[in-house]
């Protein structure tokens, strides 16, 4: 198909520091980049350099502080290069104002009666209703109970991903210039843009997409749309399947696509969520020369819940949910190896153990980060 000179590149990352180099590679070859976050005060300024990259991030509510100061870093350098660096989010700008009604002390049939927050809330109200019940059931015993509300909670997340996504692609559409390239952020759980981009420059596209394809202004050039995955070279190296993703990702991202498809695989992807979060480190890593500290600890976990079926995972879960991370991490390595004592025996403490002090899921965005 001609175009008219104009690309997308949709960089697929997650927020590590061992990707801020490749990152920041792929966004200098740009003209315009789009970040995925809302849009903050003294964004401009800290371009600029006329307020600290310090001061910025504290006003920003982000798990990843290392990674979005090196990244605040290269983006002062890129836009002192000409690089015009925008933040393009509007599912998380109009979030923004939704709370910002409520500090106001609007009710929520206020903020339902505004069109344009009306649909961010019901997706926001319907994903954080599911979680709070994911915390009400993960302490109890009843595993198929859990194990439902872990899929409940990936289809309402999926539904606002949908929505999310929907919104940032109309967005990054007003982007495109005649001639020039825009590089886009975007997280491994928005694989959905590139369809709703794609189906732009193709007329025989399904109508997967036909809600993000009904606003396009009919004028807008044709242009070109390429993803490019920010890990894979690290991911090759690991020699890891279905680009280091965890078993919460996968769910969450097969409920993007096929919302309506549920089955055997989603029981155990969700099972083997359960364990995973019990095993990934929760901390941000430092990068050294030739290591990749983040992704190799998730090619670790991700190695090992492969492994396991969904009873292994109900004994495993059980055994493990309150136990320390390097508990955890043996337990789950002895059940891969087949310690039939640890799959049918009974659950005992291990020696040394505090269990009082270990970590539970504690708030909601580290539950959604590590669930989806």
């Amino acid at each position: 198909m001609r175009t008219n000179g104009a690309e997308v590149v949709l960089g697929f990352s997650p927020h590590y520091l061992e990707a801020v180099p490749s990152i920041l590679s792929a966004m200098e070859k740009a003209d315009t980049i789009a970040l995925e976050e809302p849009r903050t005060p003294g964004f401009s300024e800290m371009l600029l350099g006329d307020f600290s990259i310090s001061e910025y991030l504290l006003q920003m509510d982000t798990d990843f502080p290392r990674f979005a100061a090196a990244l605040c870093e290269g983006l002062q350098i890129l836009h002192a290069q000409g690089k015009h660096v925008l933040q393009v989010d509007p599912f998380l700008d109009r979030l923004v104002t939704i709370h910002e009604c409520f500090a106001d002390n609007l009710t929520p049939e206020e903020v339902l009666s505004r069109p344009e927050l009306r649909d961010i809330y019901l997706a926001e109200k319907q994903a954080t209703g599911a979680l709070l019940r994911f915390y009400e059931l993960s302490s109890g015993q009843d595993f198929r109970s859990i194990v439902d509300c872990v899929k409940q909670f990936a289809k309402l997340d999926a539904a606002r991903i949908r929505l999310r996504d929907e919104l940032r692609a109309e967005a990054i559409l007003s982007l495109v210039v005649p001639g020039q390239k825009v590089y886009v952020e975007a997280g491994y759980m928005h694989f959905g843009i590139l369809g709703m981009l794609q189906c732009r420059t193709s007329p025989r596209s399904t109508d997967r997409y036909a809600s993000a394809r009904k606003r396009e202004p009919d004028s807008l050039p044709t242009f070109k749309v390429q993803p490019k995955f920010i890990l894979q070279p690290i991911t090759r190296r690991l020699h890891v399947r279905q680009r280091n993703m965890g078993p919460g990702d996968l769910l969450t991202l097969h409920f993007v696509f096929h919302p309506d498809m549920d089955h055997d695989r989603t029981d155990l992807l969700a099972a083997r969520s359960l364990i995973a979060i019990q095993l990934v480190t929760k901390e941000e890593l430092i990068p050294a020369p030739n290591r990749y500290p983040q992704s190799e600890d998730d090619a670790t976990v991700n190695n090992l819940v492969h492994r396991l079926d969904y009873d292994q995972c109900r004994v495993l879960y059980e055994r493990i949910r309150r136990a320390p991370r390097p508990t955890a991490l043996r337990y789950t390595r002895q059940m891969v190896a087949g310690d039939r004592s640890l799959q049918f025996g009974p659950s005992r403490t291990p020696p040394g153990s505090n269990l009082s002090s270990q970590k539970h899921i504690g708030t909601q965005t580290e539950a959604r980060e590590e669930l989806a």
